[in-house]
């Protein structure tokens, strides 16, 4: 019974120690409600993932919370769905590994308990990578390697030009 114990004790505290650190928050009112908007990265930025929880001021017993994403062309991304808990702090509601697909004005519609309220969010660019030259020079790498070996082999072996591999 003590090593189950010991066991959940730490994983809950490893479930706190890899919790991303939140680097930007909003406050954002919703009703009579605050609320607060945090994001681990800052600033955003388009296919760039993200982690974003809602933390609403008394906690989130109690309370549902209906969201959507608005494109910046002013369709919606997806129909308005209730916000999750956050899995890695069961507390606040949130989303884990989000990423927004283009840049622009962004809106954030929320609906605490038929509370309504829009957080606007300005997504920079896709940020640069590495050169595609580059990327596919270290993706040969290990094919190279391979026919290198492949190669190696064969010269080493030699079918066919012994003596002994011609005779039955």
């Amino acid at each position: 019974m003590k090593h189950w114990l010991i066991a959940l004790l730490i994983s809950s505290l490893c479930s706190v120690v890899l919790a991303a650190p939140l680097k930007h928050t909003e406050q954002l009112e919703v009703g009579d409600l605050k609320l607060t908007v945090g994001f681990t990265e800052w600033p955003l930025q388009a296919e760039r993932s993200l982690d974003m929880t809602f933390n609403p001021e008394g906690g989130i017993a109690g309370k549902t919370v209906m969201a959507r994403f608005i494109k910046p062309d002013g369709t919606p991304s997806f129909d308005a769905q209730p916000l999750p808990r956050f899995p890695r702090d069961r507390t606040v509601w949130g989303f884990d590994s989000q990423a927004f697909p283009a840049q622009g004005k962004w809106r954030l519609e929320l609906s605490i308990d038929n509370q309504k309220a829009t957080l606007l969010l300005n997504v920079l660019e896709r940020p640069a990578g590495p050169p595609g030259n580059l990327i596919t020079a270290l993706a040969l790498i290990p094919i190279l390697a391979v026919f290198v070996l492949a190669i190696r082999a064969w010269l080493r072996v030699r079918p066919l030009r012994q003596l002994e591999s011609r005779r039955w």
